[in-house]
């Protein structure tokens, strides 16, 4: 069911619900003409209707509650180690994740130094990290290999940053660990396994078919014809076809589909033509679509150099992909985690929002009521009022909308946005939490920005939690100076900018290149997720985002997003 008929559904079914409240209670009703007892029911039934859906919102604070209590958890299980390393080397902190990595508790790990975790001969490339990192201030990426105490070693990606004091002396490092054990042991494999196989396709071909055959890893070798001439057991056993229905048949004989057919042979023909390796082709299995391989494809040369056909290895990564999928999932959750927990930082200025027609609401169904107990009723009156409640009506129904539509849990939809609305429903959304505390708002909006290319709710998000920040910042600032400025503009051709300034004191200069940083925060409560967040946000759509701080006070938070050529006059 598409979502405006759902939508209407959720409509009628709550008029259902309301007209028969007020069936319920009409038992004492006086009696009157038909038209001003109908009159006087539909003012019951829009009554009963907003008292619902204020249950319905009550209910929904709740549920964020309970979401915001869940939400440091999931923190504790990110999907990757993260470390902070004091001075001395020694690990002061640790998530779940990196005690996991490393093999011990938390409380042990914390009194250790992280240069005992490193495999031998490799702690020079761990030091080297560290000191660039400190002199250049920039973070610094590469593999290195980690032992446990039961000697078991593995690889991870380590991610090194610095810290500094207020004089600017290094006060601690941070580190992020990914494991890529797999992955480098998968690579290495390949390798070794490719050197191997070229020297043994020049060997005694029964001596060479039974190690071929006992490879756990697609291996075949095709002429320039896409002929498939040689293959090893595993490749007739995962296609599924005997070696005598393989053999000698082209891979457009055997394929499933005429896509991946034509495929396989456009990277054939870059191999033989080009003389030179293909490596990591991505491709579904000739017979199968669900199945996913890694293939490497290499010119196998004559006796007198000349390229005849080319060899193959291809190994799985089917679970590869789908765990790949679950990291894009947990990331779009996090992200839908964050919208919501955002959400409940704004919870009593949009229950103001609410508040403030449901009270207009039920004060014009009083004045009504009175109009009509009158002898002759004041029709006139009633009508003007039924128009006032309409209005109250409609402004509590666009706030749920857009709740609704912030609320919503979906994956990154790119299309063409229209850039303004969604910069001035952000303003609306907390305009009761600005007027509460004494922000004013400045708009500098480029009318030639028409629409953009990217995701609306996502978008939406960044400049929400954004705005938290600003609010965050100004806490301190003088009631008078206290002001936000949204402003937009075209950077060229294919770029539009959009930046939000604070008046409050700014960032700290050692804190500047940090703050968008996974786990790095300047507030007592905070978490330090949502500055990360809106980066893989805004650079998943095309965009870059950064800060600066303001001359003359205060900061500038900017992001970029493609413009939709359609967008520019």
């Amino acid at each position: 069911m598409s979502a405006p008929h759902q939508q209407q559904d959720t409509f009628e079914l709550l008029r259902k619900k309301a007209e028969s409240l007020v069936r319920q209670s009409a038992g004492d009703a006086i009696e009157y003409p038909n038209d001003i007892i109908e009159l006087v029911q539909e003012l019951e039934i829009r009554q009963k209707e907003l008292e619902i859906q204020n249950e319905e919102l009550q209910r929904a604070q709740a549920e964020l509650s309970t979401l915001h209590r869940e939400s440091d958890r999931l923190y504790e299980f990110a999907p990757c180690g993260y470390l902070t390393i004091n001075k001395k080397g020694i690990i002061a902190r640790v998530n779940l994740t990196g005690t996991m990595l490393l093999g011990k508790a938390r409380k042990i790990l914390t009194r250790t130094s992280f240069s005992q975790y490193i495999s031998p001969h490799w702690d020079q490339f761990y030091i080297a990290a560290i000191q660039k990192a400190g002199q250049t201030g920039e973070k610094q990426t590469f593999d290195l290999p980690l032992k446990r105490d039961n000697g078991h070693r593995f690889w991870v990606r380590a991610e090194i940053g610095v810290d500094r004091d207020e004089t600017g002396e290094v006060n601690q490092w941070w580190m992020i660990l990914i494991d890529i054990d797999k992955s480098k042991r998968l690579e290495k494999a390949l390798k070794d396994s490719e050197e191997k196989y070229r020297r043994l396709f020049q060997t005694e071909k029964g001596e060479l078919q039974n190690i071929l055959d006992s490879i756990p890893a697609l291996i075949f070798y095709k002429d320039t014809q896409n002929r498939i001439l040689k293959d090893n057991h595993y490749f007739a056993e995962t296609t599924g076809l005997k070696k005598k229905d393989l053999e000698g048949r082209s891979v457009e004989e055997i394929a499933i589909d005429k896509d991946i057919a034509s495929a396989n042979w456009h990277d054939d023909l870059e191999v033989l033509n080009s003389g030179k390796a293909k490596r990591n082709i991505i491709e579904p299995l000739i017979t199968d679509k669900n199945r996913w391989f890694r293939t490497d494809k290499i010119p196998h040369l004559d006796m007198y150099g000349e390229i005849n056909g080319l060899i193959g290895f291809s190994f799985e990564i089917t679970e590869h992909l789908r765990a790949e999928e679950d990291s894009r999932l947990l990331r779009e959750n996090l992200a839908h985690l964050d919208r919501v927990t955002m959400m409940g930082e704004f919870a009593a200025s949009l229950a103001h929002e609410i508040n403030q027609p449901l009270t207009a609401i039920m004060s014009n169904a009083e004045a009504a009521r009175h109009f009509l107990r009158k002898d002759p009723p004041n029709l006139e009156e009633v009508s003007d009022i039924l128009n006032d409640i309409i209005s109250d009506d409609e402004r509590a129904g666009k706030v749920i909308k857009r709740l609704r539509r912030v609320f919503k849990k979906s994956s990154l939809e790119l299309t063409n946005v229209d850039l303004t609305p969604v910069i001035e429903e952000s303003i609306s959304i907390v305009k009761s939490e600005l007027i509460l505390r004494n922000i004013a708002i400045r708009k500098d909006l480029d009318k030639n920005i028409k629409t953009v290319f990217g995701d609306r709710v996502q978008l939406q998000q960044v400049i929400l939690n954004l705005i938290l920040n600003a609010l965050e910042a100004m806490r301190t600032t003088a009631i008078d100076s206290r002001r936000i400025t949204f402003a937009t503009c075209i950077i060229d051709p294919q770029t539009a900018r959009v930046s939000i300034e604070d008046s409050g004191p700014g960032i700290p200069q050692k804190k500047l290149d940090r703050i968008f940083q996974p786990f790095f925060t300047t507030r007592k409560e905070g978490i330090g997720m949502g500055l990360s967040i809106n980066r893989s946000i805004i650079e998943a759509q095309g965009g870059r985002i950064w800060a600066e701080n303001i001359t003359d006070g205060g900061a500038r938070f900017n992001f970029t997003i493609p413009l939709h050529n359609a967008g520019i006059e």
